[in-house]
């Protein structure tokens, strides 16, 4: 476990980005598809090794419509898998 490592005093940096994001529109009941890639890695302040790092694929099914000037989302599916 991290909690054996690290105490609450240590700082440690969280990077997050998203991949290769994609959006597809009406190939299926849904209006939009989007598809993404998740990266995300912890480590201590001011190193450049990462502690733990991992990606995660990301997958949503989606309607939406924009009316009034306001964006409405119905979302249907929502999944998240380790990338291969």
């Amino acid at each position: 476990m991290l909690s054996q490592f690290y105490t609450s005093s240590q700082e440690l940096d969280v990077d997050i980005s998203l991949v290769n994001p994609r959006v597809i529109f009406g190939t299926n009941d849904q209006n939009v598809r989007l598809l993404a890639d998740l990266q995300y890695g912890l480590k201590t302040n001011g190193s450049m090794n990462y502690i733990l790092y991992d990606e995660l694929h990301m997958e949503s099914n989606l309607n939406f419509e924009i009316s009034q000037e306001v964006l409405f989302a119905n979302i249907n599916s929502l999944s998240v898998t380790p990338t291969k």
